[in-house]
């Protein structure tokens, strides 16, 4: 296993673009990206890495960037494809997961090879209803991605009273 990490180390999409090429060329297993400033610019760089006959990475860490639905759709195309060897992808602090999980769902149920999903939302909990809260709650435990076996999801929800009753 060969880890890279290269997590605070603020770097840019140009940035990703030498990322992509090292993990290209070079036996790398494990990438964490996180804590830094990659937008969906440098995700889609990421994608066309994954779907890479010389990638090898197996683990993402993409926590705390500035990715949004569309960077996450770059890496679900890129997961989808059957050419991505990823087992586990973690996007904490990036899109919302109601989002997140309608874009990763299709992506997920085409992949053999994922089986950790973490997503977290960031959001006020003004944009969340009790039925989309009840929705998300049941993603973990009855997961609809039947290869995932793990599947975190944080909501950083610090006024439960706050959401708005239907």
């Amino acid at each position: 296993m060969s880890v890279l990490s290269l997590s605070g180390k603020q770097l840019k999409d140009d940035d990703v673009v030498k990322v992509c090429h090292t993990i290209t060329s070079e036996p790398i297993t494990h990438l964490s990206l996180s804590w830094n400033y990659i937008s969906d610019k440098g995700a889609r760089h990421i994608a066309t890495a994954l779907t890479s006959e010389r990638c090898k990475l197996t683990h993402l860490d993409l926590n705390a960037n500035m990715l949004s639905v569309s960077g996450v759709s770059y890496i679900a195309t890129a997961i989808e494809s059957g050419q991505c060897k990823l087992t586990e992808l973690y996007l904490y602090a990036n899109a919302v997961p109601r989002v997140v999980s309608s874009v990763l769902t299709h992506a997920v149920n085409n992949n053999r090879s994922l089986r950790t999903v973490a997503i977290e939302s960031v959001e006020s909990p003004e944009w969340m209803t009790c039925d989309e809260l009840k929705s998300l709650l049941s993603l973990s435990s009855h997961c609809r991605w039947p290869n995932v076996v793990q599947l975190n999801i944080y909501c950083l929800i610090d006024r439960i009273s706050s959401i708005p009753q239907k």
